[in-house]
């Protein structure tokens, strides 16, 4: 009551734009997760993905993604979702590939993805380090080892040229 009448009004105006600040952020980081991994979970998001890309780019597509896939923190989805989106854009980008597998797989304690061609192939090691025109790794593969590491999960690329690749992520999850 001691407070003056205009402190009290300044102090009414930054406690609702502070509000509105924090509304907005969570609205933001709401969108951030994958829409599909909202409407269908992780196996159903993956699926429909896998799905849609081997239809677009007319793929054969072999798929092992058996339901339900339960008890997965949402970043531990998020990060299986992007790192599939992101290999299944190598294959679109890099592979000339006419077949693709995708598994998803809960098991022993593990959770793995993996995302598989049979396209040109590369040689891991050069790829890996191989930096693109700005001095930096190329941003899908420093990508995918990121979200990795993030969720303290391993990150392997298997491939030789004209043998296709494979993108296998792999997550302990139950002990």
């Amino acid at each position: 009551e001691d407070i003056p009448q205009k402190a009290k009004e300044m102090l009414e105006g930054m406690l609702g734009s502070t509000q509105v600040g924090l509304d907005e952020t969570r609205r933001a980081l709401r969108s951030l997760r994958a829409s599909p991994l909202e409407e269908l979970g992780l196996a159903g998001a993956v699926r429909v993905l896998a799905e849609d890309f081997s239809a677009r780019q007319r793929l054969k597509l072999v798929l092992d993604v058996p339901e339900p896939i339960e008890d997965i923190p949402a970043e531990i989805e998020q990060a299986f979702y992007r790192v599939a989106q992101e290999a299944l854009e190598n294959i679109s980008r890099h592979a000339q590939a006419s077949q693709m597998e995708v598994r998803l797989l809960q098991q022993h304690g593990m959770l793995e993805l993996v995302v598989k061609d049979d396209g040109l192939g590369f040689e891991p090691v050069k790829t890996t380090h191989a930096e693109a025109s700005n001095g930096h790794p190329p941003m899908g593969l420093k990508g995918m080892q990121e979200r990795a590491e993030i969720i303290g999960a391993q990150l392997s690329l298997e491939s030789q040229p004209g043998k296709g690749a494979a993108v296998r992520l792999t997550k302990a999850m139950w002990t």
